[in-house]
């Protein structure tokens, strides 16, 4: 149960503590005073929707803390998955700032809204219009449906959790040994032509690097055997050679180094260079023959560099990658040309487990409508008793799918329903969402949730504005379901209805208050007194000596 919320910087609250306790908690105030704020909170704090909206104008952040008992043994396997220490008290805190981003603890444990989430499943079962309207759409009815007597049920679910895992296993299996026969003969020939191809392309380490490099320089060999040639010309040409010319030159000093010893020095130096351009030219021979491709040539290593790009980008990036594509695809393979043995043995082992499943789910969806023609009676019942009288109700299973097509395995079963009613006497049956008003639905969510809380459910109702709509009779009818209930389950419930309102055990007053320009929403417990006071107050908006008497009166009627 909720037993103390502390609100900071909360839309209009800066700083606000709401004590709750057992029983039935009335949220009471006048229109916009702060009641839903507090509600908010409530929800914020146990992983509800956040926004910047909610952060008090002017302020950084916003705060909520909550203390809750956590006293029933259906909390333990929450402390158990998310590894807290059991605890009969939880301590939620959630704070969210202006750039969007949430500080959650539970029990001083760093935690996540989705945590948040899970505990508060358990701890509020919320109502206002919002849950009217998805309570109305028939894919949340089997939820609903599967909230009476939710332990009979969880027998069958619980069984088909392991089960429907195995099944998922097992296909996985079927899957990489090529599922069907057809799919696995065409993932053998696929397989065969990819090791084929690489085979065949002899691939060699490093040649794709080497293969780049060569085409480099024929990119560039245009150039370099032009340079080439010149240079050749000047050093050994027809018409001119530097080496002959330099030679020549070379003799001549060379006869006259008698007449002048620099000259011999000169000769050999001459001598020298002629020997540097000879082997230069002789250099420059073998770089042209480098660099000198035929046309076949280069379309040859244009093709294989072709071939090579297309490894690549079927296979992998380098010539590593391309390797150990290929031994996978022969490990596949192999697995693959020796999987009929194995894949009939997978196949019978889940035609055991679908059977066994789709038996499961029969049993499940036969305690569902065992559960159905209970809850359509006592819904009947219940709604006669709010003031819809001639109201039919209606639990409509869809036709069970045949074994040999159901292969859309679930815990929830095979079950597809559609909560159907009829409010006035000779009108036929319709889908729930077409044919409720707003104040039928107020008194059917009401009604059921009084049948489910019997049998399963949070240890906390809020109700939000449920007795929106009515009056008279029927909102002393709905006053008393709403006190029943109190009996068993905290009930935390805004009301404009005096007769509900005097039903209640613990009076919230919710006030607004100025200062220093400034509104703030406040709260107090009220008295007796302040509870007479808000409930006439409530009924008739002003405090005279016969609306005084019928609130006591009211009160004095609470059971």
């Amino acid at each position: 149960m909720v037993e103390k919320l502390k609100i900071n910087n909360f839309a209009l609250i800066k700083s606000l503590e709401v004590d709750f306790s057992n029983g039935f908690n009335v949220l009471i105030g006048e229109t916009g005073a702060g009641k839903s704020i507090i509600l908010g909170a409530l929800n914020f704090v146990l992983g509800g929707k956040a926004d910047k909206a909610i952060i008090r104008s002017g302020e950084e952040c916003a705060k909520v803390t909550g203390i809750f008992s956590t006293d029933s043994e259906k909390f333990d396997a929450l402390f158990e998955k998310f590894d807290l220490e059991k605890s009969e008290e939880l301590l939620i805190s959630r704070s969210y700032n202006l750039q969007g981003k949430n500080d959650i603890k539970i029990n001083g444990e760093i935690a996540t809204v989705g945590m948040l989430k899970e505990f508060g499943t358990l701890l509020v079962d919320s109502y206002n219009q919002n849950e009217q309207v998805e309570m109305a759409k028939s894919k949340n009815h089997i939820k609903i449906l599967d909230g009476y007597k939710p332990e009979t049920l969880n027998v069958f679910k619980n069984s088909l959790l392991p089960l429907i895992e195995q099944i998922n296993d097992i296909d996985d299996e079927i899957k990489k040994l090529g599922g069907s026969e057809d799919n696995r003969a065409r993932r053998i020939d696929i397989l065969k032509y990819q090791i084929d191809e690489i085979e065949n392309a002899n691939l060699k380490e490093g040649e794709p690097e080497e293969l780049e490099e060569t085409l480099n320089r024929i990119s560039q060999s245009e150039k370099v055997t032009s340079a080439i040639s010149e240079l050749e010309g000047v050093l050994a040409g027809e018409d001119y050679s530097l080496i002959s010319s330099l030679s020549a030159a070379k003799n001549k000093i060379s006869n006259l180094s008698n007449v002048d010893s620099e000259l011999a020095e000169i000769s050999d130096r001459l001598s020298a260079s002629a020997i540097e351009l000879e082997d230069i030219a002789e250099s420059l021979s073998g770089i042209y023959e480098k660099f000198y491709f035929d046309e076949n040539k280069i379309n040859s290593l244009i093709a294989r560099r072709d071939e090579i790009d297309n490894l690549k980008h079927k296979y992998g990036s380098d010539y590593a990658e391309i390797m150990q594509y290929l031994n996978d695809s022969k490990n596949e393979l192999e697995m693959l040309s020796n999987a009929e043995e194995k894949l009939l043995e997978l196949s019978n082992k889940r035609l055991q487990i679908k059977q066994q499943i789709f038996d499961l789910a029969k049993k499940l969806s036969n305690q569902r409508k065992n559960n159905a023609v209970t809850i359509e009676k006592l819904l009947e019942t219940g709604l006669k008793e709010v003031g819809i009288k001639n109201s039919k109700f209606k639990i409509c299973f869809a036709d069970a799918p045949n074994f040999e097509n159901y292969e859309t395995f679930s815990e929830e079963g095979f079950d597809d329903i559609e909560f159907m009613f009829s409010a006035n006497l000779g009108e036929e049956l319709k889908p729930l969402s077409k044919t409720i008003s707003g104040g039928e639905m107020s008194r059917f969510m009401l009604v059921l949730k009084n049948i489910l809380a019997e049998t399963g459910g949070a240890n906390t109702i809020v109700f939000d504005e449920i007795d929106s709509g009515i009056s008279g009779k029927i909102a002393d009818e709905v006053a008393v379901k709403i006190e029943s209930l109190s009996k068993n389950y905290q009930i935390i419930c805004i009301t404009h209805l005096p007769q509900v309102a005097a039903k209640g055990d613990n009076f919230i007053h919710v006030y607004k208050e100025t200062s220093n320009g400034r509104t703030e929403s406040k709260c107090e417990i009220l008295s007796e007194d302040g509870i007479i006071n808000q409930i006439t107050m409530t009924a008739s908006g002003n405090v005279t000596p016969a609306s005084i008497q019928y609130a006591k009166e009211l009160r004095n009627n609470k059971k």
